[in-house]
């Protein structure tokens, strides 16, 4: 559900406060892929 304290730090966003967010499974597992990515390419930075 978009949130007020949403709004403040997205202002250019086009939702509006009480609006419904809709997450397939696609969406939730492609966010989790790419935190992987993120972070495997994080560790290479750390050691190099």
């Amino acid at each position: 559900m978009i949130d007020e304290k949403y709004l403040r730090k997205v202002p250019s966003s086009p939702a509006q406060a009480g609006q419904r967010l809709v997450i397939t499974e696609a969406d939730c597992r492609q966010a989790v892929e790419d935190a992987t990515t993120l972070c495997r390419a994080l560790a290479t930075l750390m050691t190099g």
